[in-house]
């Protein structure tokens, strides 16, 4: 076998540079011949010597070369004499040389994941090849856990998207690229901050309590933040959705796992690439409020007379508003006056974005080692007024073949971010983004003297401006710090023994250390809580290590048999330790650079936590004639966040597969180039609750002994020692569909439920506390998918291709301990949301509301407590009361179904793409209806919903008369929920692809300048910023608006060269 191999390295098959290959022969041992297949070609080794089976008639020379549509050498193609056994291949630079038996010979010319092509060579002494890439791919070679597999024989639900439609969208995050691009992978961005965190589900959330995000695997390593991954890194995006695909990773996988393959170095000549792009965004959907104008003289007037009514009476009033305000009014003759300035403060508050991104890779080779190096810089300015997301990466990879039988490699990551978080600086009065249209538009920015606005410049008005006070939104953006930064590093080193031709041992062993580091300064100004300065500072370490051990065995079988088999052993420790002080009452001007000058007592914190986890894994492949699959898959994981009785568990899967084109009778036919039906039956596990959350944890408590505040301890929570694994079981029938290598369909089935729930169970009050984490419950999700992809037109300079996904699924919580009783919470405010059996996990909970009460129904209203214009609610049980018997489910923020539908054009050098996101059925629950609608206080309101208000001419509406106070509030009711359905323009991206003539001018391998508009139209029904909302914290939140960042249209421009 020796023999053969370096017979190989030197002649037609490379086995050392597999990813070359676009055939892989098939080896037989005959005594001391041997026998390749590889393609047309019967070839045999005997003493040494490579040869064809028949004579090569020596004639006519031909040289040429072999590139990619980019201009890149595709080494290792294979280039064959039609109806002969004479071949050869490409060497690194795409160079080949054949001798051919006549002039009119015809090359048949190969190379794996792209379509073939016959060139009749006609007398040409010089040929130039230039292949595309293959519309079926059924080739093409996915990475799995602990492996890879050719797309042709995955058994398991399982997606790739690859580098060129990954960086079609230029963003910080690479989650931005993959949203809409996999069906039953649901993305969710609430915020249009740079770098705001994005919640990621596959196939729903099956946790209630225990984390829903999937499990990253970036080159193999286990747990890096996707987030802090240079996006022109990547080569792929592999995600593994079923418990066939992601059974490998045990309790890793409950929630579906997505893995990314960085850019690696291959044998050859070095490659350079470098990118640099520049990015504008800007906000386009502004939601319209009031003018001061139309504030001063209709709203506030409503508002008064809505007082008189209630008796404040008319003393309770400013009489003269521009003698007791002259730098806010004006003396038209009335009390009121006219408002001297008119503020816009959404406009006053955001900008013009201005980005920029630099990235660099070298990558190459030689025949025993591959390295890839690469730096980025992003720097990106938020919509948002002193907003900004700041971005550096690194990393190197390499590996080396020491010997036949030894390799060894390692990768070298490094990542930071600085960013600025105003958009979650509390709620309410604090709500910066909300401030930016509520706040009064009769302010200025600041005085015609200088100085600041403050709302309370309107405190002696006894009508009350209780809503928004305090400093303005431009002055809060341009004052608050509350500064992020994050460290990454990721080191790891492998070895890989080949004991024999077909089994090798790979060791691995990776370390990360994460630092999060946060600074914030307020000034007392802008904390209208509690009026003090104050200054925090935090510091968060931790490091996980991880050592796996992987036996790979590839016995060779006949010719109908192929088996694989992996066995692997992995153990994981994680160490966290971190530290916090807030300091308060201190000159402002110190800010969080000297907290000892603080004159309050600080408030001091730190922790400490430590997690392991040991497993043992493996999993078998096994095909027939290629036709018939089997997978089974078992891991065994422990975890140290479980009792001593519940520690480990076993989580098995199966996988069957009928490759159903390969059949006799349908192996001949040019229809049908792809048929095979899946379907797999397995368990995952989810361990993803607090580290100690089965031990009674201790509290700080404060006490008074002998008049004297004495700090001691308590027991702060309530321990489970029985906590054991919550287990999801999942069924996938799926099945792959292929009409003439144009038109591919992929279709699944999925039913998932997770059982032994962990979540909080409320317990009676009378033991000091509220709930104890349980495994109580069940929750299922349940749904299909489907992929459609087609290449519509396909000709020598035009080609159109077109993709659409679909994704429906259905969550439905089945049980909730033994009474099965509500749970109920309320994450914000006064709405609730409803965890029920038979129900969608999180659905909103209030009342319905039928409309406003008339003035014909005074004395109907008056038994509720309500006047005419109040909000009129249903009163389900007719008891004439409005009570917690009177609620009901009003909505859900899942969507019913989400789509993706994708075209991508070709013409000559250009390239066009086209992506459109769409989200039907998810509902809002949105709050500034709950403050600014239904109690309008004396902020500013939505025009729309102000317009539509009740005045007794216009008593058939659902809105209530203006109003500063609530007769009586009942919290969210199904006013306040509104259809948050959107077709969204996702991407657009135009590029064209310098030609050869430019490029040999240049001396470049390729040369790319694009244009990128993301978020370009949006069409909803929604009056928000974005239908796509989100409050920050909880599980469940999705749909509840808090007015957070607003999204922006953003526009690209940038150049890729390849030296």
């Amino acid at each position: 076998m020796k023999k053969m191999f370096k017979a190989l390295k030197k002649g037609i098959c490379p086995l050392f540079a597999l990813a070359f290959v676009c055939v892989a022969p098939k080896v037989k041992a005959e005594e001391s011949t041997m026998l390749l297949n590889y393609g047309h070609a019967d070839l045999e080794l005997k003493n040494d010597a490579l040869f064809n089976e028949k004579e090569i008639v020596q004639g006519f020379s031909v040289t040429g070369t072999i590139k990619d549509t980019n201009g890149t050498p595709l080494a290792g193609a294979s280039i064959i004499e039609k109806g002969t056994v004479n071949g050869t291949q490409a060497d690194f630079d795409g160079n080949f040389a054949i001798t051919l038996s006549s002039e009119s010979a015809i090359l048949v010319v190969s190379y794996l994941g792209y379509a073939g092509q016959e060139i009749n060579v006609s007398g040409k002494t010089s040929i130039a090849v230039v292949l595309e890439e293959s519309s079926s791919n059924l080739d093409e070679v996915v990475v799995i856990g602990y492996g890879s597999s050719k797309k042709s024989d995955l058994t398991g639900a399982v997606a790739t998207i690859g580098a060129e439609k990954i960086q079609e969208r230029i963003s910080i995050n690479p989650l931005d690229n993959l949203q809409g691009q996999v069906a039953g992978l649901d993305i969710y961005n609430s915020s249009g901050r740079p770098g705001g965190e994005m919640r990621v589900t596959i196939r729903g959330k099956g946790s209630l309590n225990a984390t829903n995000e999937p499990l990253y695997v970036i080159d193999g390593i286990i747990g890096v933040d996707i987030a802090l991954v240079n996006t022109n890194d990547i080569e792929n995006i592999t995600v593994l959705k079923d418990a066939s695909a992601t059974a490998i990773y045990g309790s890793r996988g409950a929630n579906g796992v997505i893995i990314v393959t960085t850019k690696k170095g291959k044998s050859g000549r070095m490659t350079v690439d470098i990118t640099s792009n520049l990015q504008v965004s800007r906000i386009t959907n502004k939601p319209e409020v009031l003018n001061s104008t139309d504030y001063w003289k209709d709203l506030k007037v409503r508002l008064d007379e809505d007082q008189r009514a209630l008796g404040a009476g008319d003393g309770s009033f400013v009489a003269d508003y521009p003698g007791t305000y002259p730098r806010l009014f004006t003396d038209d003759g009335t009390r009121l006056g006219a408002p001297r300035y008119d503020t816009n403060w959404l406009d006053e508050s955001t900008r013009t974005g201005f980005s920029k991104q630099y990235f660099a890779n070298v990558r190459g080779g030689g025949e025993n080692y591959n390295v890839s190096l690469s730096a980025g810089t992003q720097d990106d300015e938020g919509v948002l007024l002193n907003t900004y997301f700041k971005k550096n990466t690194m990393r190197f990879n390499g590996d080396f073949q020491i010997n036949d039988w030894l390799k060894i490699g390692g990768a070298l990551a490094y990542s930071d971010t600085k960013t600025n978080i105003v958009d979650n600086w509390r709620i309410g009065a604090d709500n910066i983004t909300m401030a930016t249209l509520f706040y009064l538009p009769i302010y200025p920015t600041r005085y015609e003297d200088g100085t600041l606005v403050n709302a309370d410049d309107l405190k002696n008005d006894s009508g009350g401006w209780d809503i928004w006070y305090g400093a303005t939104p431009k002055d809060r953006l341009s004052s608050l710090d509350q500064i992020s930064f994050r460290r990454q590093v990721t080191r790891n080193i492998f070895t890989e023994i080949d004991f024999t031709d077909n089994l090798k041992l790979r060791t691995s062993y990776s370390l990360q250390d994460y630092n999060l580091e946060g600074r914030r300064s307020v000034a007392s100004r802008l904390d209208t809580f509690v009026n003090r300065t104050s200054a925090a500072l935090s510091n968060e370490n931790s490091s996980q290590s991880l050592l796996e051990n992987t036996l790979t065995f590839n016995p060779e079988l006949d010719g109908n048999n192929v088996l694989g088999v992996v066995l692997g052993t992995a153990r994981q420790e994680n160490e966290q330790f971190g530290s916090s002080l807030l300091a308060q009452d201190f000159d402002e001007f110190f800010g969080f650079y000297n907290v000892a000058q603080g004159t309050a007592e600080p408030v001091v914190n730190s922790f400490f936590n430590r997690y392991t986890t040991d497993s043992y894994f493996g999993r078998l492949n096994y095909s027939f004639k290629d036709r018939y699959l089997l997978t089974a898959t078992g891991r065994y994981d422990g975890s140290s966040r479980f009792g001593e009785n519940n520690k480990y568990s076993f989580f098995p899967s199966a996988a069957l597969a009928w490759k159903i084109s390969n059949e006799a009778f349908l192996e001949d036919s040019e229809a049908i180039s792809d048929l095979k039906l899946r379907t797999t039956y397995g368990f995952t596990g989810n361990d993803g609750i607090g580290n100690y959350a089965r031990i009674a944890s201790p509290g700080v408590q404060n006490v008074v002994f002998n008049n004297e505040r004495v700090i001691g301890t308590s027991q702060g929570s309530i321990g489970n020692e029985n906590l054991k694994w919550e287990k999801t079981e999942e069924v996938n029938v799926g099945l792959d569909f292929g009409l003439f290598n144009r038109i591919n369909l992929t279709a699944d089935y999925y039913s998932r439920t997770t059982k032994d729930l962990l979540f909080n169970v409320p317990i009676a009050r009378f033991t000091g506390y509220s709930s104890i984490l349980s495994n109580a419950g069940s929750i299922k999700n349940s749904g299909i998918e489907l992929l459609l992809s087609s290449t519509n037109i396909r000709t020598d300079n035009f080609s159109w291709s077109s993709s659409i996904n679909f994704t429906k699924n259905v969550n439905e919580i089945l049980s909730l301990g033994t009474e099965d009783n509500d749970i109920f919470t309320a994450p914000i405010w006064w709405n609730q949301q409803v965890f029920r059996v038979g129900e969608a996990a999180g659905s909103f909970w209030g009342y319905n509301r039928l409309g406003t009460w008339g003035t014909n129904e005074a004395a109907e209203a008056a038994e509720y407590g309500r006047i005419p214009g109040d909000i009129k609610l249903e009163d389900k049980n007719n008891d004439g009361l409005l009570n917690f018997e009177d609620q009901q489910i009003i909505g859900s923020g899942l969507p019913d179904y989400t789509m993706n539908i994708g075209n991508t054009f070709s013409y000559k050098n250009w390239d066009l793409s086209v992506d459109i996101r769409i989200s039907q059925g998810n509902d809002i629950l949105d709050h500034s209806i709950i403050l600014f609608v239904d109690r309008m206080g004396y902020g500013n309101t939505y025009k729309k919903f102000f317009d539509q208000a009740w005045t007794p001419d216009n008593q058939n509406t659902m809105y209530p008369r203006v109003r500063k106070n609530i007769t009586k509030f009942d919290g969210a009711d199904s006013g306040q929920v509104f259809d948050g359905s959107f077709i969204r323009g996702q991407n657009l991206s135009l590029s064209y692809n310098f030609d050869s003539s430019v490029l040999d001018v240049l001396n470049l391998k390729g040369a790319r300048i694009y244009f990128n508009l993301q978020n370009f139209f949006i069409i909803t029904d929604y009056h928000g910023y974005d239908p796509e909302v989100s409050s920050f914290g909880g599980q469940f939140t999705e749909g509840i608006e808090l007015n957070g960042y607003p999204k922006a249209l953003t526009m690209n421009m940038g150049i890729n060269i390849t030296l």
